[in-house]
């Protein structure tokens, strides 16, 4: 049984990228990825690169949690519809340096230091989320439960608090809450996988 977090879709996402030029829209990527299956003879396709920056100021990447776990839902999604997807690889496993943005922008689950002759590597939050969902082939996880996702809840304010949600179970096409109540997942738009 995979245990998901079930946050409502009314909430206003701001743009989370540090730099403009990267827009995150989670639902593109599936509709990508349905364009080339229909539009290329339905291949098998990798994604190899798809990854979230910031300014590197905190190891507290709740961004990034928030990125991976909402593309991959949409990647997810695709796959029902038929697409091939056989691979995928995040952007990046660490910091490193970024043709335009030189090493302003960071991509990775591990922070390094470039001040550093060593090139230290911090872990960021990001990297147990993303171990976790590998070790588990499951994108929605007790991380989320216990408030490892802060949100932007307007266009104005920053990771002032958490998305209301309720925690649930899969259960063969239902939704249970905990206290054993059972839902219509049809009533809330969201698919059990």
């Amino acid at each position: 049984m995979c245990t998901i977090l079930l946050a409502p879709y009314c909430i206003t996402w701001k743009l989370w990228v540090s730099f403009s030029w990267i827009q995150v829209v989670p639902w593109s990527i599936r509709k990508l990825l349905n364009w080339l299956k229909e539009n290329y003879n339905d291949p098998e396709i990798i994604i190899t690169e798809n990854g979230y920056s910031d300014d590197g100021s905190s190891l507290d990447d709740d961004g990034r949690i928030s990125y991976h776990q909402r593309y991959l839902s949409n990647i997810r999604l695709a796959m029902e519809d038929g697409v091939k997807v056989v691979g995928y690889t995040a952007w990046s496993l660490m910091d490193n340096f970024e043709w335009i943005q030189g090493y302003r922008e960071r991509f990775g689950f591990y922070s390094v230091n470039f001040n550093d002759p060593d090139r230290t590597r911090t872990p960021k939050k990001s990297v147990d989320y993303y171990k976790n969902i590998i070790g588990t082939r499951c994108l929605v996880d007790s991380f989320l439960k216990q408030g490892f996702l802060r949100v932007i809840l307007n266009t104005e304010t920053i990771s002032l608090g958490f998305i209301p949600a309720v925690l649930l179970q899969s259960e063969v096409g239902h939704l249970r809450v905990r206290n054993g109540t059972s839902i219509d997942p049809e009533i809330l738009n969201v698919r059990v996988f």
